[in-house]
């Protein structure tokens, strides 16, 4: 009986002691998701300081590596492998020069054009609008990534689509000024945030990051900060996103008064973009700010003005803006205490020398942005010749198989005429093989035609008598009639030319010319409107 309730106190003992242990563990837990130990001030800062010195050595390196890349690339011939080097030489310049990211983007999409490689044009034009828009061209940015949205995502480029798209869309709903589509970006953003994670495993330091962006939007910042730390605790300054996932979390503890804390994230992201030489992004100038707004104008001055080297060295030019507004504020606080401060009289000139740069920088390009708008009118015009390009090449391709199909009937023509299978000849010459390639061209041309312009029946209907519509089979699908006047607007006017996609003689050209031009309401007007149907 005793021994009974020694080992049931025994067995008392050890429960009591597992639970308090669960208790102290699942506590470490939730106060490691919760917060993480920072580092003094002063030494996070210093650590800083000693990055932004060498900030040249991590530059050069990563110029060596796209130098690297580039002579790959030139060294070996056109092909697929030369078109997945250029887009990772883009995204290596990406975030040290948005010029040379661009003209590298344009080069990889014209070779991947000339290979029929889709989806590597669809990446090119993803990965263009993020240097678009970084570059200052925000309004093209976006038209690139409508464009992609309008001729449907790759599922190879959903992922890396929604990320592009998801981080130009808050970044301007966070730092842009675009106050009359303030209330459709933030949407727009949750939408591409969302569609991320659907290709993210839930696991992951970026399905975290995405997460916490959609909180930051929502403004449920409790929840932000308990994910990024979750995701911070994944992560090392080496892990794409670090930094964004540091900026962040400096975000939430500035809005929640904790300088610190704020401090030591704002750092940990600046060193990070330092390291990775990555120009384009924000940590130091959110430093600087901050360290401006508690007091520390020194260290916010060499912040800001360490944050405007880098933006104009990249011509990251949307961050240019936000800079010379955060730098006038020191600047002008540096002035006020120059009567009493004699001893800064050198650090004074400094400051109004970058000044005076900076307004001359600003004066030439707000004139080069007046004649971007101008440029604007005319890309608009352009943008329907560039479209009626590709479906042109599309379709000489389209052709260009087809002769290749005669070709061959021609040459099984030879080789049963010499001897062969008289039933071979017999299905060469019934034309059977060539009929249905021509059916899959017309297929393919209506299919792209209509893409473009999804109401050109309608359109063409407008200016016919009442009693002379056309009717098509149905409404993905044209007519003779109506593919000589498609060719027409994409301006293919040749007749021989046009006999040659359509598989039609000149005459027959002619005949169905003449044929719509009076079925129209004014004859005399007509052919220029069919010209120019679909433009806005």
């Amino acid at each position: 009986m005793l021994t009974s309730s020694n080992t049931l106190k025994r067995l008392l003992l050890l429960s009591a002691a597992g639970v308090a242990i669960l208790v102290i563990i699942s506590q470490y837990v939730v106060s490691g998701v919760k917060s993480q130990e920072i580092r003094p001030r002063n030494e996070v800062l210093e650590e800083l300081d000693k990055l932004i010195s060498q900030g040249d050595i991590y530059v050069n390196r990563r110029l060596v590596k796209a130098d690297s890349l580039k002579r790959v690339m030139n060294s070996i011939p056109d092909s697929h492998e030369k078109v997945e080097l250029a887009l990772e030489l883009a995204k290596v310049q990406s975030g040290v020069s948005c010029d040379s990211a661009i003209m590298t983007l344009d080069r990889g999409m014209d070779l991947s054009l000339e290979l029929n490689d889709s989806v590597m044009t669809q990446r090119f034009i993803i990965q263009r609008a993020h240097e678009l828009f970084f570059s200052g061209q925000v309004t093209d940015a976006l038209l690139e990534i409508d464009h992609v949205t309008a001729m449907g995502v790759r599922p190879e480029n959903k992922e890396y689509f929604h990320s592009v798209a998801r981080v130009l869309l808050y970044t301007i709903h966070t730092f842009g000024n675009y106050s009359s589509t303030e209330s459709k970006v933030l949407d727009r953003a949750e939408y591409h945030a969302r569609q991320q994670m659907e290709c993210l495993p839930a696991d992951t330091v970026t399905y975290d990051l995405v997460q916490s962006m959609i909180y930051l939007g929502q403004n449920d910042m409790p929840r932000m900060a308990e994910t990024l730390h979750r995701a911070m605790l994944k992560s090392t300054p080496e892990t794409p996103g670090y930094h964004i996932i540091a900026v962040l979390l400096g975000e939430y503890y500035k809005e929640v008064s904790r300088p610190e804390e704020a401090i030591y994230y704002y750092a940990l992201a600046a060193m990070s973009q330092i390291k990775n030489a990555d120009l384009f992004e924000v940590a130091v100038l959110r430093l600087g700010e901050y360290l401006y707004y508690l007091g520390d104008r020194d260290r916010a001055f060499k912040y800001l003005s360490f944050a405007l080297e880098q933006a104009v060295e990249s011509s990251a030019k949307f961050n240019l803006m936000r800079l010379s507004n955060a730098f006038l504020d020191v600047t002008r606080d540096q002035d006020a205490q120059l009567g009493t401060r004699m001893n800064l009289i050198t650090g004074f000139a400094l400051v109004l020398f970058v000044l005076l740069v900076l307004v001359g920088w600003l004066m030439i390009s707000k004139n080069r942005e007046v004649k971007l708008l101008r440029e604007t009118e005319r890309r608009l015009a352009r943008g329907n010749l560039a479209k009626n390009t590709y479906i042109s090449e599309f379709m000489n391709l389209c052709a260009s198989y087809m002769e290749s199909l005669e070709e061959y009937n021609k040459l099984c023509k030879r080789k049963i005429t010499a001897g062969q299978t008289d039933s071979l000849l017999n299905y060469i010459k019934s034309g059977s093989v060539l009929d249905e390639q021509r059916k899959k061209f017309y297929d393919v041309f209506d299919r792209a035609f209509l893409l473009l312009f999804p109401n050109y029946v309608e359109d063409v209907n407008a200016v016919l008598a009442s009693d002379k519509q056309i009717v098509t089979p149905s409404s993905s699908v044209l007519n003779t009639e109506l593919r000589i006047a498609a060719l027409g607007r994409l301006g293919v006017d040749d007749p021989a030319m046009i006999s040659r996609f359509l598989g039609i003689s000149n005459n027959t050209v002619y005949t169905y010319r003449n044929k719509l031009r009076n079925r129209a309401l004014d004859r005399n007007t007509f052919d220029d409107f069919m010209k120019h149907l679909g433009e806005v």
